[in-house]
């Protein structure tokens, strides 16, 4: 299928209460040509609420211009997007922005026990596993998503992850449980994590894994999440395998934590990089919390050989160790 208009799929636009089940698609060859958004297997833009159960692609290729993602493309910023049991296999890449291997750019989403299998690739910027990118249309949108897993090769020019590339600040709230990654994530400008690659709002990632290689050629890297800005993000029970490097603040968990109050209870076992430099696996859980200050966690933790991260005593006085207990 190839169309030079907006919103290329099988089903070019969804309205209100859609539910679609139980499809399986094979050898998809999605093309949206030109300078238009909303490219996908399925749908290209959902205009209200929408559930997906029990979708599958199981082969072909996607590729558009801005918007892309395996089942939907982009959807309403205030539409509920909820995705159930699915997977994707095709490739899914985004000439310009935002490319996910389910969802490309959805505002409300939840997605639960889903799959990613094909590369995603965004040339300019946001691509993630399960989602290329949170949009910020609109006040009060939620990320949720839980039980899914990304094996693809995950690529961005701009923030990259291997379930999330992009969060917007009017997403105070997001929630990622229970996720997995062993995709290859890279970023060649900016911010590149295992779970998520960048994130504006706030927000719980607790239970993640990654096993993947973690790579930001310019910027952050995480083995969890890149970079945090604005509102403090709650990092717990999160476990991370693979190989991180940046060229700046790099960590086993996290690069960058913009604010002061995010809370860390984590699990490490990652072999870190930056600039050259190799941190002690289990040692470097992330490298800087603001600008300002020096990452209260370096150095003042230790490893134990299950690989759960413990407090020293020279820092069991400070606030930010306090969250090991």
């Amino acid at each position: 299928m190839h169309s030079g208009g907006d919103r290329v799929a099988l089903f070019r636009t969804t309205g209100t209460g859609a539910i679609i089940e139980n499809l399986k698609l094979e050898n998809v060859n999605i093309v949206g040509s030109g300078e238009k958004k909303g490219t996908a297997a399925l749908i290209g833009y959902a205009n209200d609420s929408l559930v997906l159960n029990n979708i599958q692609v199981l082969s072909g290729k996607i590729e558009g211009y801005n918007y892309v993602g395996g089942l939907v493309g982009q959807a309403k910023s205030s539409a509920k997007i909820q995705v159930i049991n699915s997977l994707n296999k095709a490739s899914v890449t985004a000439r310009k922005n935002d490319a996910g291997g389910i969802l490309g750019n959805v505002g409300n989403y939840y997605v639960k026990n889903t799959i990613n299998n094909g590369n995603v690739s965004s040339a300019n910027g946001n691509a993630g596993g399960i989602v290329g990118y949170n949009t910020s249309d609109s006040k009060n949108v939620s990320s949720f998503v839980r039980d899914s897993k990304n094996t693809g090769n995950i690529t961005a020019s701009a923030n990259a992850g291997g379930i999330a590339g992009f969060i917007s600040s009017n997403d105070a709230h997001s929630r990622f449980y229970g996720n997995e990654n062993t995709g290859v994530i890279t970023s060649s400008n900016k911010s590149v994590g295992g779970i998520v690659g960048y994130t504006e709002g706030g927000g719980v990632y607790a239970s993640n894994k990654n096993t993947g290689s973690v790579e930001s050629k310019n910027y952050y890297a995480g083995g969890i999440l890149g970079e945090n800005q604005n509102d403090p993000i709650v990092l717990r029970n999160n476990t991370n395998k693979g190989k991180v490097l940046g060229s700046n603040k790099t960590g086993g968990i996290a690069g960058y934590l913009g604010n002061k109050d995010s809370d860390l209870r984590t699990i490490i076992t990652a072999n870190t990089s930056s600039n050259n430099k190799s941190f002690e696996t289990g040692a470097d859980v992330t490298t800087s919390v603001t600008d300002s200050r020096r990452n209260p966690y370096f150095n003042m933790v230790k490893k134990t050989e299950n690989g759960v991260i413990t407090c020293l005593n020279q820092c069991k006085k400070a606030k930010p160790c306090s969250f090991y207990r």
